[in-house]
């Protein structure tokens, strides 16, 4: 038998192991717990970083760590540090290099002279340029801070951009793309030899400031500590807007959400070194300060995004900037390498944000109390809606609700079209409603009398504010369903008999509302049957009275299926048990079917 007596490079499980022994010694070995602390949030697999304000402290951290780990027979070596002193001692003592003008420290280059850090990048011109290509070469770029996002996010807006009109992973991306391509790589490349200090703060206690913005192509955060009249870049963050539209303000809104959570992320990465005293949220967008504000009912995307920000930064402060003052805006926008280098917009945000007496005048939007209308014309069909919506139509117009309905549906079709009318211009409509627009528009119809008849009960349901009501309470009352089955005899599988079975089990049991199959032959050609008459123009008013609609299950997934395959299985085992090998007749088969059908459907609700 044989055993590793040291960890093992390369295999999986090497990682964990190496982690849980260090883990495992620097909670049993007998040394000062602040120090152990240190030790513990500086380690990374088998790196360890830390930093002291004075060289003194620094010397002291150095003698600490390696006093810690040689007890457990771990040396510490290949230090690296910006303390020419400290430098020299670890020099005599064989533990580090004299010369260490640039070393790599977790993939991002330290220039220790200057105690500078750099981006790095690599260089690749392949013969040809395919989407393949341009994206490795986009990854390329390792910033883990994002501080050369106004230069990268032009790159990951053209990959979008390629997705956007089909082209293929190993196809040459057209010529015109590939000259703007150019542009974009050698910014790229040119952007790596930009070196930004190490140092995020001049002292202990800080603020941090975010400040997020939107285009319609990218959004994006820069966040910066200020400290002692000066503020640096400390991180930034930034997404491609989605292929499919959204609006400006709702992108504004997402772009503060993602501030919300670098925010939380700086905060605990910086927990024990610095003491981040207020966090302020800065954007440009009035109509997302307007929904923080506000005390009316918002829409659905834009509620859930505001109570997440609201969960993440509870004490932060929402503020307004203009857009030329916001360094974000160069984030979403994007920003050329020649002119980031010397933005000092950029590197230190703008130029009042050290000097609390300068920040521009934070408006009332607190006394403006709602902006769920105007802008967001699409939010009329992902409900809650505003109140004032009812007045769209006029329901003692209308003598039926039938009529109500298509009419309802035939606004929410114009809507949609309006919404989406760029995207389906290749798309012809069809002259009638389909059955999901007549189930979208009886939605509508209901949540608005919701609104209208029950305002507060809604809001708590939709917003868990407020007292629940009588009304409110009442709704934990429910009623249980079970499955039911039907049993039609047919004479053999096409697609004729199964048409006639399909319209007895209509005539006794009532057109469905929605039915749902395997893909055994016979049912698709029959639904192809059903779906050329649903075409019918004649035909089509009295199928969306009935709502009926046909899907299938995947292919060559009968699991989709289990819940009629279950009481499948149980009528088989009662024909078994019943027939057992009889032979019998087309009268007697059907007599034991229909009794086996009420025999199951006869089964209790569950079991006490």
């Amino acid at each position: 038998m044989y055993r590793f007596k040291a960890v093992l490079f390369g295999a999986t499980c090497s990682q964990f192991l190496l982690n849980a022994t260090i883990q495992k010694h620097l909670s049993v070995v007998q040394e000062d717990k602040a120090l152990i602390d240190k030790l513990r949030k500086g380690l990374y697999i088998d790196n360890l970083q830390g930093t002291k304000d004075d060289e003194d402290a620094l010397q002291q951290l150095c003698w600490g760590a390696l006093r810690v780990f040689s007890s457990a027979n771990l040396s510490l070596r290949e230090w690296v540090t910006n303390s020419v002193k400290l430098r020299k001692l670890l020099h005599l003592k064989g533990l580090a290099s004299e010369v260490q003008d640039k070393v790599k420290v977790l993939g991002t280059v330290w220039l220790t002279d200057m105690d500078m850090l750099q981006v790095r990048g690599h260089e690749s011109r392949p013969t040809v340029l395919t989407k393949r290509e341009v994206l490795s070469i986009a990854a390329g770029v390792f910033d883990p801070l994002g501080v050369l996002l106004p230069v990268t996010i032009r790159a990951r807006k053209f990959v979008q951009d390629l997705w956007r009109i089909e082209c293929g992973w190993d196809v040459p991306i057209p010529e015109d793309k590939e000259a703007e391509w150019q542009g974009i790589y050698e910014d790229m490349i040119n952007s790596t030899s930009i070196v930004f200090p190490r140092q995020v703060a001049d002292s202990n206690k800080v603020t941090l400031h975010l400040f997020s913005d939107a285009s319609s192509t990218a959004y994006g955060v820069a966040a910066y500590l200020v400290s002692e009249g000066s503020s640096r870049l400390a991180m930034a963050r930034a997404k491609v807007a989605p292929i499919k539209p959204l609006t400006i303000p709702k992108l504004e809104l997402t772009a503060v959400m993602l501030a919300a959570r670098l925010a939380k992320y700086i905060y605990e990465a910086y927990a024990g070194e610095l003491s981040i005293e207020n966090i302020y949220l800065w954007t440009d967008s009035q109509i997302t300060l307007y929904w923080f504000y506000s005390k009316k009912l918002l829409p659905v995307y834009v509620q859930n995004r505001i109570d997440e920000i609201k969960a993440l930064v509870p004490d932060a402060e929402f503020r307004y900037v203009s857009t030329k003052d916001n360094p974000s805006d160069m984030v979403s926008r994007g920003k050329s390498h020649a002119s980031l280098i010397s933005c000092s917009l950029w590197w230190g945000g703008p130029t009042w944000l050290p000097h609390q007496k300068m920040w521009p005048e934070n408006g009332p939007f607190e006394e403006v109390g709602d902006a769920t209308t105007g802008c967001l014309l699409e939010e009329t069909l992902s409900l809650p809606v505003s109140v004032t919506l009812p007045a769209i139509l006029n329901w003692d117009r209308y003598g039926s609700y039938v009529k109500t309905r298509h009419v309802m549906a035939w606004v929410l079709r114009f809507i949609e079209t309006l919404k989406d009318g760029r995207q389906r211009t290749h798309e012809a409509m069809p002259a009638y409603l389909t059955v999901p627009e007549i189930r979208t528009a009886e939605s509508v119809m209901i949540k608005l009398a919701q609104v209208e008849e029950y305002p507060e009960d809604y809001h708590y349901l939709s917003t868990g504010k407020g007292t629940p009501s009588n009304v409110v309470k009442q709704l934990g009352l429910y009623m249980e369903v079970t499955r039911a089955i039907h049993i039609e005899t047919m004479s053999n599988l096409s697609c004729e008999s199964f048409i006639h079975a399909f319209r007895r089990f209509c005539s006794r049991r009532g057109f469905p509302e929605l039915i749902i199959s395997d893909n055994a032959t016979t049912f698709v050609s029959g639904a192809s049957v059903l779906r050329e008459l649903k075409n019918d123009p004649r035909l089509q008013s009295e199928l969306v009275k009935v709502n009926c609609e046909w899907r299938f299950i995947p292919a060559r997934a009968p699991w989709f299926g289990a819940i009629w395959e279950r009481v499948i299985g149980i009528l088989k085992a009662g024909l078994r048990k019943v027939l057992g090998r009889a032979l019998v007749t087309r009268e007697e088969l059907d007599t034991v079917l229909l009794e086996l059908e009420a025999t199951v459907n006869d089964r209790p609700l569950g079991y006490t």
